[in-house]
């Protein structure tokens, strides 16, 4: 299914554990990734998805606005 769509949007709070493995094909694939609020429920997770859509040059965003949190940068740029 990868290869079949443009862009993805995962839009599911009650899958906001699981966000990180719905995201990684299509992170790895560099495709435009959309993660709506909740982005994830640990930093590590977090970390992971922002690394991979490093690595691969995809496009992430999210909805989340918790400007009152600390930023979170993929690891090599800690």
């Amino acid at each position: 299914m990868v290869d079949k769509v443009d862009g993805v949007m995962i839009d599911d709070f009650d899958a906001v554990a699981y966000n990180y493995k719905l995201a990684q094909p299509y992170l790895e694939a560099g495709m435009p990734t959309f993660i709506n609020r909740p982005f994830a429920d640990s930093i590590r997770k977090a970390r992971g998805m922002l690394d991979l859509a490093k690595k691969y040059n995809a496009p992430i965003m999210t909805g989340s606005s918790y400007e009152h949190l600390q930023l979170i940068t993929p690891s090599e740029q800690k």
